[in-house]
């Protein structure tokens, strides 16, 4: 096996809007942002992982990124996986109604240096050595939900050291827990998955490549964490926030720096294919009439009350919603999911923010071999729920849909997922 990496400063040079929340342009920085790229070789097949502290892509930025890796590389477009740590201090790349827009010249800069940091990994390729770990790390997450206790409380590690085994090269971490630490706090961060970097290179004395592939973290906050939407950044609500975010992130980095578990093969492999998801129909017509009508109420009451940002910003994506629907409108959606085998290590990505009783469903069906669960990964099309958000009609079930300008999933769509998921990294032994 051979392998490469490169890390690359994402920062905006200038105040942009952050992704995540509406609470307006960064003030400035409290962490460099960075994107981090490793390659791996075996008899001329190649894989490229890529991470970036940015909160999501959009379908159409994830595409047309992995095309121009694929280009400047060589490394087959199915062979790149292009994950967003999902941090939700950083600039908005992920366009959603009323959210805010993404940054043009920003954009242009990401793609850029997306390319530069995948063509470097791939020039710095030398002889590796792969191990791994799985193993529960309970206590970092706490399900946020009032209907749902499930957590996938598990980490695990793909290690990357020289031929003997002597010396850390990189690491790949993968846990499910919603980056929002410094969520509010208008400012840059990589949150948690920051501090994880840096105290993996400080138990290491040098710096530490270090890929955060975010898993089923859809109903996950970090426990302790409460969300602040009034906007207002106090001193106490910052030192409380640097304090969430250090602890959680020192927590996944003394876990993930314990003892590996495994050592497989080095045999790469990837396979895609692309699971239908059923799509609610839109309103009928004297629903749609009745959702405008309280929908522009709600725009005349909050529009002039800096405090009601939030409601403001529903009720003007309820009204263009309800100008694109239809009372038939599409039936369903296809997402697409890859599966890459890295020696031992299978993981499967999702473009899509995954519920943890999903996730635990996966790894039931997947068998015991080590399996990475990324989501975030390839583009975006909001949550694949639990029925009872669905139900329930959530904000994640409801409104998420919304702010991409679609109909919201039906029943059901967490175990297509499932299904298609388990059947892709299937596919992948297959191919062996």
């Amino acid at each position: 096996m051979l392998s490469g990496s490169s890390v690359v400063d994402i920062t905006p040079e200038r105040k942009l809007l952050l992704g995540g929340g509406m609470f307006g342009k960064a003030t400035g920085t409290n962490d460099r942002l960075t994107a981090t790229a490793f390659c791996f070789e075996e008899n001329g097949r190649r894989v490229m992982l890529l991470s970036c502290d940015l909160i999501g892509f959009t379908n159409c930025l994830a595409d047309s990124i992995r095309d121009d890796i694929a280009k400047a590389t060589g490394v087959s477009r199915d062979a790149v996986l292009l994950s967003a740590t999902h941090t939700h201090s950083g600039p908005v790349t992920l366009d959603l109604r009323h959210w805010g827009a993404s940054d043009p010249s920003y954009v242009r800069f990401l793609r850029d240096r997306l390319v530069r940091v995948a063509r470097n990994a791939a020039a710095r390729m030398a002889p590796a050595r792969l191990r791994w770990s799985s193993r529960p790390c309970p206590g970092i997450g706490v399900n946020r939900t009032s209907y749902g206790v499930a957590v996938d409380d598990t980490l695990t590690i793909l290690r990357v050291e020289d031929p003997e085994g002597k010396r850390l090269l990189g690491m790949v971490v993968n846990h499910g827990c919603h980056p929002v630490t410094m969520h509010g706090t208008r400012l840059y961060s990589a949150d948690f998955p920051g501090v994880l970097r840096g105290e993996v290179s400080r138990a290491a004395g040098r710096k530490i490549p270090v890929i955060f592939l975010l898993g089923a973290a859809g109903d996950i906050n970090p426990r302790g964490f409460a969300a602040d939407l009034s906007g207002r950044v106090t001193p106490a609500l910052l030192r409380s926030r640097r304090a969430l975010c250090r602890k959680v992130g020192c927590e996944l980095a003394r876990r993930a720096l314990a003892a590996p578990t495994g050592e497989g093969d080095n045999r790469l492999e990837w396979r895609s294919l692309e699971v239908s998801l059923p799509l609610l129909p839109y309103p009928d017509g004297n629903a749609r009439r009745a959702l405008r009508k309280a929908a522009l109420a709600d725009i005349a009451r909050y529009r002039n009350d800096p405090a009601k940002a939030w409601p403001l910003a529903e009720a003007l994506v309820m009204r263009d919603w309800l100008a694109d629907a239809t009372a038939g409108g599409a039936k369903s959606l296809t997402l697409g999911i890859q599966a890459l085998r890295i020696g031992h290590m299978r993981i499967v990505a999702m473009p899509a923010e995954l519920f943890a009783a999903h996730a635990m469903e996966l790894r039931r069906k997947a068998g015991r071999a080590p399996l990475m669960i990324g989501t975030m990964c390839n583009g975006y099309n909001g949550y694949v729920t639990v029925d009872a958000s669905i139900e329930r009609q959530t904000y994640e079930a409801a409104g998420v849909p919304r702010l991409l300008g679609r109909q919201a999933y039906a029943k059901g769509v967490g175990r297509r997922m499932v299904t298609g998921a388990a059947r892709a990294i299937r596919r992948l032994y297959a191919a062996s």
